[in-house]
């Protein structure tokens, strides 16, 4: 989605930190700083899912009776 957002308009035209240009309205009159944007966020709630779904999976498929202390660094 971040690189569909160059493809709307003339492109987000942020530069490398997606920080829009808000000195006027002329610089971010279009949609694709907003598609670019919101494409980072999806960025990082798919991040954040992914590390609640390892978080799970390592504390449901421990062995019964074993104690958070006694598991390996990496499962």
């Amino acid at each position: 989605m971040l690189l569909a957002s160059t493809f709307i308009e003339m492109g987000a035209g942020t530069g490398w930190t997606v920080y829009p240009p808000l000195a006027s309205i002329e610089y971010h009159s279009g949609g694709a700083v907003d598609f670019a944007i919101f494409s980072l966020h999806l960025s990082g709630l798919a991040s954040l899912l992914g590390a609640i779904n390892f978080i799970v999976t390592v504390l449901n498929m421990r062995v019964p009776g074993l104690k958070m202390n006694f598991i390996p660094l990496f499962v």
